[in-house]
């Protein structure tokens, strides 16, 4: 299955760096897959799939483009007279972790300044170790607080009294 790719007119001779970035890890779950196998140095397919519910076909698709784009690898090994699959970052795949860190710590910052509400399982990967507890404990009045006003600034103005939580 080949990606599309993003194509701001038909003027356009070449693809923009930016749009190369985003086409590469577009896709709902890939930027958790990449940090679950940078943090756990790899991961197994029913593993990832048990802790965030993905379906078989949609997690087999985003792991499939992550490999065809060279940011992971897929290791077969024999353990205990089972074939198991695993999947690894390849070196291209941990050029790319430092900028989704940056993205990861943006984005907490901005959910935090916006009082909206956080996905617990945000915390289950890459959030390094001295700063984790410091950051749960700053996070949970935020967490705990937004489930009762967490509304968006549209909803305010239409007066929508309705709950939103991400996904």
């Amino acid at each position: 299955m080949e990606k599309k790719k993003v194509q701001r007119s038909k003027m356009q001779n070449g693809s923009f760096p930016y749009d190369h970035f985003f086409d590469l890890l577009s896709g709902k779950w890939k930027s958790c897959i990449m940090i679950a196998i940078d943090y756990e140095k790899h991961i197994h397919f029913n593993a990832f799939q048990k802790l965030w519910g993905i379906s078989s076909k949609v997690l087999y698709t985003q792991l499939t483009e992550l490999e065809n784009d060279g940011l992971i690898v897929r290791e077969k090994m024999n353990k205990e007279d089972k074939q198991t699959t695993q999947y690894v970052m390849t070196e291209k795949g941990k050029s790319v972790m430092p900028i989704l860190k940056d993205i990861y710590l943006w984005a907490l910052k901005d959910l935090k300044d916006k009082k909206m509400k956080i996905d617990p399982r945000s915390f289950e990967y890459y959030m390094p170790k001295d700063k984790k507890e410091k950051l749960e404990t700053e996070m949970a009045q935020y967490t705990d607080s937004a489930e009762s006003t967490d509304i968006t600034a549209d909803d305010k103005n239409n007066g929508s009294e309705e709950n939103h939580t991400t996904s």
